[in-house]
């Protein structure tokens, strides 16, 4: 397996293992979702109930008549016992809440984690790439090249590891891909040092 197809390969790779975390947050985004809604709904049933139950209780206190008494204070208990059940459910269902958003929170950061390698492999893929050019050249153009300094770290390269990006300035291809895993790190599009443009595509040389 040469150089190329190690690369496609763990490309290939990295867009399954995205494509599952994306899946996998997506799915439990949903379900985080629907607990929060239940959690709600459940909370609001409990405040109706606490409302009710001081409904009665207000009645219970002016209330004369014993047996009326009685009967109000065995719902009130049954109402109690309710919200006990329904404070118990809730605190069960927060748990599992707060456990769902863990595990989003973990395929997030690795969906991330992996739009970045992917992103990066898009970029420093070295041949046969819809962001690379492989460019023919001279024996005197080789030459030339070789002569021109680094915009990066100011020492020349031998053809191999020479890169020119789409705005035409030239680098070494390992300072290259530096500034292409730094920018990707911190979240941002890779841009040229010397004239800011962004670097979309590049060009490598090898001799005709």
């Amino acid at each position: 397996m040469n150089h190329i197809q190690t690369i496609d390969k763990r490309h290939e790779m990295l867009f399954n293992e995205w494509e599952f975390h994306i899946n996998a947050f997506n799915a439990l985004h949903d379900k985080n979702t629907q607990l929060w809604h239940n959690l709600i709904r459940v909370r609001n049933a409990d405040f109706h109930l606490f409302q009710y139950k001081y409904s009665l209780y207000d009645i219970w206190v002016d209330e004369t008549d014993q047996e009326k008494a009685r009967e109000l204070q065995v719902k009130m208990d049954k109402i109690t016992n309710k919200m006990f059940v329904m404070k118990r459910r809730a605190e069960l269902m927060r748990f599992e809440h707060d456990v769902a958003e863990c595990i989003t929170n973990i395929h997030h950061n690795i969906r991330t984690k992996f739009s970045k390698k992917l992103k990066m492999l898009h970029h420093i893929k070295p041949e046969n790439t819809s962001n690379c050019k492989i460019v023919h050249i001279t024996k005197m153009k080789i030459q030339q090249l070789e002569k021109e300094d680094c915009c990066i770290c100011l020492e020349p390269h031998k053809l191999k590891e020479i890169v020119t990006s789409s705005c035409g300035h030239t680098y070494g291809k390992t300072c290259f891909e530096h500034i292409v895993k730094k920018r990707l790190n911190s979240d941002k599009e890779p841009i040229c040092p010397l004239c800011r443009s962004e670097v979309s595509k590049f060009a490598i040389y090898r001799k005709r």
